[in-house]
């Protein structure tokens, strides 16, 4: 289980920096990565696969898409990071609670449930951003604008990254016989 959790910590620092600059936050494959340790690990090492990245950064090894180092608290996209690992620990919850589901259902189940813990992170990180510039910046932000561009403009590349990182846990499960 910690060769895992270590796995998608250096999965999670890889992805982070395959990025598209864009303003006020990045398109990077964080969030995929994210999900994906959601996917393929239990509730509790997800979360922690996530809490140590985020941790890493924080403590000033360069691992986030700008840098690191404590001050990173106040970036627009510090707020994705902050609740990453409850959107692993959800996404893997998720995934091992589809027992009640019948199997041909499944595929739609988890699809949705991702895409949907998804959007809730989404939200969660638009919310940081919308306080960080609202509040600790004194701008006169609107909360329209911050959905504008930290929500809305993301839900395409949030829906895509959902489901391959479903499909990917999808195909690989039969192969490598995990447990979910």
């Amino acid at each position: 289980q910690v060769a895992l959790v270590a796995l998608f910590v250096a999965l999670t620092v890889v992805f982070g920096f395959i990025k598209i600059p864009m303003r006020p936050v990045a398109l990077s494959l964080l969030t995929l990565a994210t999900a994906s340790a959601g996917c393929f690990l239990a509730p509790g090492a997800a979360a922690l696969s996530q809490a140590v990245y985020v941790f890493m950064g924080l403590i000033g090894i360069p691992v986030f898409t700008e840098g690191g180092g404590f001050s990173y608290v106040l970036q627009p996209s510090f707020g994705f990071l902050l609740f990453s690992p409850f959107m692993a620990a959800g996404i893997s919850l998720l995934v091992r609670h589809d027992k009640f589901i019948p199997k041909k259902a499944r595929f739609l189940w988890r699809h949705a449930g991702v895409f949907l813990i998804s959007l809730l992170h989404l939200l969660a990180g638009t919310f940081y951003y919308y306080l960080l510039f609202r509040f600790y910046m004194r701008s006169d932000l609107t909360l329209a604008a911050a959905l504008m561009s930290c929500f809305v403009l993301f839900l395409p590349t949030t829906l895509i990254k959902s489901v391959v990182s479903v499909a990917l846990f999808d195909i690989l499960k039969k192969r490598l016989r995990l447990i979910a």
